[in-house]
């Protein structure tokens, strides 16, 4: 959720008025609407206040259908994303609406632990974690930190067992979060640190997918650094700690590009993994970082089919993640699926002998600002390496190199 100035003649103020005037019109009260589109009658009432924030793209969308807008607040929701985008508009900076931050504050402040703070402390990490996937890394780690400080004060002072719990559980949700956030900007080391204490958090409160998730963070933290065999016993792990949570989807994803990188078939693997996955409902928010839906399978197919050379089956997979990586009028909802999928469809270009279109492929990839550097590097050296096996002095060849040897300087800042 993306906190603006507020100015009533905004996109972003127009989105929660016409929430508000639609849900009237439809006799909905905010419990029934809330029900509707799964999510909490809190936050419905929240969105429709005169300060009201930008919501998660895929909330509008669920809205715009519950409602029958007929696109009207998804086209809001856009225009107000391009107010964000532009130069000199309004500060980006996510923070809860002023009247509910204010009154959470002051209970931190006092060291008092309600109700509505710890409903209000669950849904903020919620919402940092849906955006995970677009907002800059930097921002978003910042307010993470900012969030877990303020947990952590609340931890310092007099609460029940109850209360010290469900606290350590946003602390380990939000360990979580910062330690993706670090290993994406390349802090491998506040990564682990970030992991290891999210580990202890889960054990502490008894909380498997915590723990599952730090088993995963494991896994894909040693997938990019070569260490394949590591891999296969983080996921065991994870999969003893959470074996019938959605992250055990995530887990024999990550198992299986790992497989795939040592040579092996991954059918087996990915055929389990899917079947895990059709045992579960589709997430009521789907663009939370620690869930799984069906979107995010093709995505891992893609890598793993590459990788073994099934060439036909990875390219329909990277169209299909380019395809679901758009939003309603061309946004982008997770734009390092798509680096990844471009990466993909370079390879393939590569093998299929279209030099010029692997270069334009390679291009595109680097052509975004929210990145997780050694994943991305991870899959362009492979792009590297397949074109360096042609044996060509073709120009294109050579700008494939150069775009790889420039963005490792880049990113790694060498």
């Amino acid at each position: 959720m993306i906190a603006v100035h507020f100015d009533p003649g905004s996109a972003t103020a127009k989105l929660a008025a016409e929430i508000r005037r639609l849900r009237r019109e439809a006799g909905l009260s905010q419990q029934r609407l809330a029900k509707a589109a799964h999510y909490t009658r809190a936050y419905i009432g929240m969105l429709e206040k005169p300060r009201a924030s930008l919501p998660a793209h895929s909330l509008v969308e669920s809205l715009d259908q519950v409602l029958q807008a007929n696109g009207e607040l998804v086209e809001l929701r856009i225009r107000a994303e391009r107010e964000h985008a532009a130069p000199g508009g309004p500060e980006t900076r996510s923070v809860p609406l002023p009247d509910t931050y204010f009154e959470v504050m002051d209970a931190i402040r006092r060291s008092e632990v309600t109700g509505a703070t710890l409903e209000y402390l669950h849904l903020t990490t919620d919402e940092l974690c849906c955006q995970y996937a677009w907002r800059d890394a930097g921002k978003l780690r910042e307010e993470a930190l900012f969030w877990l400080g303020n947990v952590k004060a609340l931890l310092a002072g007099p609460c029940s067992l109850g209360d010290h719990r469900e606290l350590l559980v946003v602390v380990g949700w939000l360990s979580l979060l910062i330690g993706c956030l670090d290993y994406d900007m390349g802090n491998e080391r506040g990564a682990e640190f970030a992991r290891r204490s999210a580990f202890e958090v889960g054990k502490e409160t008894d909380h498997g997918e915590i723990q599952g998730w730090s088993f995963e963070m494991g896994a894909w933290f040693a997938l990019t650094q070569g260490k394949y065999q590591a891999v296969a016993n983080f996921a065991r792990g994870g999969l003893r700690a959470a074996p019938h949570s959605s992250v055990a989807v995530q887990l024999t994803a990550l198992d299986a590009k790992a497989t795939a990188r040592m040579g092996a078939r991954v059918d087996r693997i990915l055929d389990d993994g899917f079947s895990i996955l059709s045992g579960h409902d589709d997430p009521s928010r789907p663009d939370h970082h620690f869930v799984i839906d069906p979107t995010k399978w093709a995505f891992y197919a893609m890598d793993c089919y590459r990788i073994s050379r099934q060439n036909d089956k990875s390219a329909m997979h990277a169209r299909e993640v380019l395809r679901l990586s758009k939003g309603t009028g061309g946004v982008e909802k997770s734009p390092m699926r798509a680096a990844e999928a471009n990466l993909t469809l370079a390879t393939l270009s590569l093998r299929d002998g279209d030099l010029e279109g692997a270069a334009d492929y390679t291009a595109k990839a680097f052509d975004v600002e929210r990145r997780s550097v050694n994943s991305l590097l991870l899959v362009a050296d492979e792009v590297n390496r397949e074109a360096k096996s042609l044996g060509s002095n073709d120009p294109a060849i050579r700008e494939i190199g150069d775009q790889i040897t420039s963005a490792h300087s880049r990113l790694l800042g060498n």
